[in-house]
């Protein structure tokens, strides 16, 4: 899976990821570069990725499951293979899986980078098509009045707002 990416997708995702995962104690590398292999390292332990989708679907991965690198940051292959486990298994029960990926060819992130970033674009794909409860709201409130019997107007496409989805933040500390 040595196929090429788009630098400006890589770029817009690289921002996304670090916007949701900023502040987060257990990932210090962050705020990763936008361009360049840093994600791709990043993302080696299995640590990104997981958290990642645990900050998108907290039901989808309990993050206090993961493995976290010894004090001198490094991960053994068997921890780092099962955080990758936990995080592909999430990604799928999401909805949000990518076809063909293996746990074995995340933990070489460096040489896969299209499933890689398939597993941010996936998750942020369906963020952004879920609409958001501000809206869900307001379209019940105005179907629950009692006052006076009014008409809520259809919304036409062209009245549609278009919603740019806002990353989450993570603010619950998982683990130790």
């Amino acid at each position: 899976m040595n196929d090429p990416i788009d630098e400006a997708e890589q770029e817009a995702l690289v921002k996304y990821l670090n916007r949701c995962l900023e502040g987060d104690k257990h990932l210090p590398q962050l705020p990763l570069p936008p361009g360049g292999p840093a994600v791709f390292e990043a993302a080696t332990p299995g640590v990104l990725l997981a958290k990642f989708v645990a900050c998108v679907d907290p039901e989808a991965l309990d993050a206090r499951a993961l493995n976290r690198p010894d004090e001198s940051g490094k991960l053994s292959e068997e921890k780092a293979l099962q955080n990758h486990t936990l995080c592909n298994n999430a990604a799928v029960a999401m909805g949000c899986g990518v076809r063909g990926l293996e746990p074995e060819q995340m933990r070489n992130a460096p040489e896969h980078k299209q499933p890689v970033l398939g597993l941010v674009w996936n998750p942020f794909r369906s963020r952004a098509l879920t609409p958001t409860q501000t809206q869900t709201r307001t379209l019940t409130l105005a179907s629950t009045r009692t006052a006076a019997p009014t008409r809520t107007p259809a919304l036409t496409p062209a009245l549609t707002p278009t919603l740019i989805p806002t990353p989450p933040r993570c603010s619950a500390s998982y683990g130790t």
